[in-house]
């Protein structure tokens, strides 16, 4: 199965995991908690809000509020879509793939990814990255599975040997990225009552659960412009 076969398929199954896994009331709460909380903690302030893979958009019009700004949220179904867009009048929905977003560079000054990057085919998973990234002006908060060492798991809902979820840290991946400063990790179990901290339990590979909260650097921070003269002088 090739990168675009298997997007269409997600198109299909982003609503069906919906309604299998959400209430439209009350779309897993513990999730925004700790959303929350991390955001709290850092002591953040932003005036945009992106959220890649947005559900009903609850995460995100929790996050919206907290920081009192507009909300955008992305999803591949067309039907989460517009129940998202009745129940939150006040934000935007848009359609689309966290690996070809349609916004502007730096256009959103917090983007979230929280739970989406074990759905992400693996020919696509930089080129999503690179995607948030572009798109974020200032933070990007990755939420996601972290076992110590990686591993696949067939989608039980549908019938196919080729269609996986991937679980493998991404936190090493990020630290390598010379234009952004980690801001907090925090790890923890994750089971459906809530995100439980390690001095609570201890998370096995199949339930351990990482956040990630970054902030872009300037590039001539980051990165200096050199030139041979700069190399030469050192030797």
């Amino acid at each position: 199965m090739n990168s675009q076969e298997n997007l269409t398929i997600w198109t299909s199954e982003s609503d069906a995991y919906a309604k299998r896994n959400v209430s439209q009331t009350q779309e897993r709460p513990w999730i925004t908690s700790t959303v929350l909380q991390v955001l709290q903690e850092a002591g953040i302030s932003v005036g945009s809000v992106l959220d890649v893979g947005c559900s009903h958009g609850h995460n995100l019009a929790a996050v919206a509020s907290h920081f009192g700004c507009p909300g955008t949220g992305i999803e591949p179904g067309t039907e989460v879509l517009r129940e998202g867009a009745a129940l939150f009048p006040n934000l935007t929905f848009r359609q689309a793939f966290a690996n070809n977003l349609p916004f502007r560079d730096e256009e959103f000054e917090l983007v979230l990814v929280t739970g989406v990057l074990t759905w992400v085919p693996r020919n696509l998973y930089l080129q999503s990255l690179g995607e948030v990234l572009r798109t974020s002006s200032k933070y990007v908060l990755y939420g996601d599975f972290c076992p110590s060492s990686p591993y696949s798991a067939r989608y039980k809902h549908i019938e196919s040997e080729d269609l996986r979820t991937w679980k493998f840290d991404f936190e090493p991946l990020l630290r390598e990225i010379p234009t952004i400063k980690i801001l907090s990790v925090s790890t923890g179990a994750l089971h459906h009552h809530g995100v439980v901290s390690p001095d609570q339990e201890q998370p096995g590979d199949w339930n351990r659960f990482k956040f990630v909260l970054l902030e872009k650097l300037p590039l001539d921070e980051s990165i200096p412009v050199k030139g041979e003269a700069d190399f030469t002088a050192a030797n």
